[in-house]
């Protein structure tokens, strides 16, 4: 896709990709993060990448977390994340709020002085890392979970997808329990390697405990709730003529 297939818009940043293709823009995956937490513990940190697969700029980035627990008892207010613009800025606390799936979704926005809802840029044919760190207050009960992050391109009051993540799989342990040393829990495996990208970004079938790509709902879930007012000010997505691939 290049830079001609781009389409301007009044409202905001060039269209990312086109918006009537099957294929997502963006190639997104993360990697780099423990294989399990402790309630009430230290920060751990992970990596969300992105590469932009066409020959223009994907300007006003949101990646949208989707926290989904086997046992369905994690909510929003137990959940510390925080990214880092790579541009530069300090750590971004991410809001969470639950679906009725009990679905924990968090959306990257910016606030504060440098500007409330901005997203991040991906320069054409090139990648990003974004760095997150996690972690789980003291009451937050063991549980499996799974974490997965679609991307979504805000454009004035509209939006478009433009990436979807696999799954990052990871347990969360009782705040009394014996932590494991750094040595001794494994690290999650990349989904791909850096120069091992799939031509396009769509995800494998999803697996259980169910994601954001196991329901056709759960896009529609997430785009209310950005409308509702997890950027600032509210914002009106829809999905477009891309689909997640099932």
């Amino acid at each position: 896709m290049g830079a001609a297939c781009a389409q301007a818009s009044p409202l905001g940043p060039l269209s990312c990709g086109r918006p009537d293709s099957p294929d997502f823009p963006l190639a997104s995956r993360v990697y780099g993060g423990p294989a399990a937490y402790r309630a009430g513990g230290d920060w751990r940190t992970w990596r969300l990448e992105l590469r932009n697969t066409t020959g223009a700029a994907c300007e006003d980035i949101h990646p949208v977390v989707v926290l989904a627990a086997a046992r369905h008892g994690l909510r929003p207010e137990r959940i510390r994340l925080e990214y880092r613009d790579p541009a530069g800025g300090d750590w971004r606390p991410v809001p969470f709020e639950a679906t009725d799936r009990d679905e924990q979704i968090g959306v990257f926005a910016k606030r504060g002085a440098d500007g409330p809802g901005g997203g991040l840029s991906v320069p054409a044919n090139g990648t990003v890392t974004v760095p997150v760190r996690l972690r789980f207050a003291p009451d937050t009960a063991p549980d499996r979970i799974t974490a997965t992050v679609t991307t979504v391109q805000r454009r004035g009051s509209d939006g478009e997808w433009t990436g979807q993540s696999g799954g990052y799989r990871f347990a969360v342990q009782a705040a009394d329990s014996t932590p494991a040393s750094p040595e001794a829990l494994p690290r999650t495996r990349p989904e791909t390697s850096p120069d091992a990208f799939p031509e396009h970004s769509a995800p494998p079938a999803p697996a259980a405990p169910p994601e954001l790509a196991a329901t056709a709902q759960g896009p529609a879930r997430a785009l209310a709730l950005l409308a509702a007012g997890l950027f600032t000010g509210g914002a009106l997505l829809r999905a477009g003529a891309r689909r997640l691939r099932r």
